[in-house]
């Protein structure tokens, strides 16, 4: 299911971008199939099940549409076709391409394990929760274009997405690896300490408090 909670470890890259890379939002479902194996890098337990839901979200046209929609829309969408869908609204799916070949991916848009917490803690919260936050949910380059900055490009990709959606914050989480930690904080994110949970309260005005094992550790860019 989309937002699914991101465990592993996603192959990413800390040096300057290439001159030639592009980054853009995908457009067809062939591109969409690539995020199974992206997925998987990543860490995401059931990567099919994942772009399942984007493929149906992407056929119904739902897939990345709330910068051209109000909030009162996608509370339309919330009430008509449920939270996964509400949420793929303000997913963002996007591809690194370089030299024309699909080289890295990512995926970032609210978490629906987040949003199932919300509803079942707060339901009056739920629509706040689905405007104000975003997850990094997959990010990933292929092996041969490591080292070149395009982990850094999709990224900033994502942020200036959730930028334009106006959220107040971009969160993920990732094993406790200096590399990984060492490259998000290269892409302006915090990196909080191993085991140390997040509050909600504090990064969206959204009463929730987020633990974590103590093997990992949460990213989270405010945004406002």
């Amino acid at each position: 299911m989309l937002g699914q909670h991101l465990t592993g470890r996603p192959r990413v890259d800390i040096d300057r971008p290439p001159r030639r890379i592009a980054v853009r939002s995908v457009d067809s479902e062939s591109e969409l199939h690539r995020f199974v194996g992206w997925s998987q890098e990543s860490g995401v337990g059931d990567p099919e099940s994942l772009v399942d839901q984007l493929l149906g979200s992407h056929r119904n046209g739902l897939l990345g549409v709330a910068a051209d929609t109000t909030p009162h829309t996608i509370a339309e969408t919330l009430d008509s076709h449920g939270v996964p869908s509400a949420a793929a609204t303000r997913t963002t799916v996007a591809v690194a391409v370089l030299d024309g070949q699909l080289v890295g991916g990512i995926i970032a848009g609210p978490a629906v394990w987040l949003l199932t917490r919300v509803l079942a803690n707060n339901p009056d919260q739920l629509l706040p929760a689905l405007l104000r936050t975003v997850e990094i949910q997959v990010l990933a380059v292929d092996d041969q274009y490591q080292r070149r900055g395009i982990g850094t490009v999709l990224v900033r990709a994502a942020l200036a997405a959730a930028r334009t959606m106006k959220a107040h914050v971009l969160h993920g989480q990732i094993l406790d690896d200096p590399s990984l930690a060492s490259f998000y904080r290269g892409c302006g994110l915090t990196v909080h300490r191993p085991g140390t949970g997040i509050d909600f309260t504090e990064l969206a005005a959204i009463d929730l408090t987020v633990t974590i094992e103590d093997e990992q550790r949460f990213l989270t860019r405010v945004l406002r």
